[in-house]
């Protein structure tokens, strides 16, 4: 059985931010020493990346299919089709999405997903 798949709703917003913004993830560990050098090595073996997405006015459909999806699979894997290449990407919440009923039958949503 395969991970369930990021409903197809409307792309993320074009605002005056942009639609997306790249997450970097932490990956370094680092110590003090004698001599006032620092000694650093990387956390983890793979790096990963994350993306936070804007929709500024997601309709009320694609909010309930968005929802639904959420609320089954919020801390699971899905697949994502990258905005830009097209191309399958498995991904998780990063952080509960964040939503808010700006005008009749629109919401803005807001979500930070990690590659999983």
């Amino acid at each position: 059985m395969g991970y369930p798949v990021f409903p197809n709703i409307a792309p993320p917003s074009l605002s005056p931010s942009g639609p997306q913004e790249d997450v970097f993830q932490d990956n370094r560990i680092s110590s003090s020493a004698d001599g006032g050098y620092t000694i650093s090595r990387p956390r983890f073996t793979r790096a990963t990346m994350g993306k936070n997405y804007t929709w500024a006015a997601m309709t009320n459909d694609d909010y309930a299919r968005f929802k639904s999806f959420v609320l089954a699979n919020y801390a699971n894997i899905f697949i994502w089709t990258d905005q830009e290449t097209g191309l399958p990407v498995n991904m998780q919440f990063a952080s509960p999405p964040k939503a808010t009923k700006t005008f009749l039958g629109y919401w803005h949503v807001e979500i930070s997903i990690m590659e999983a």
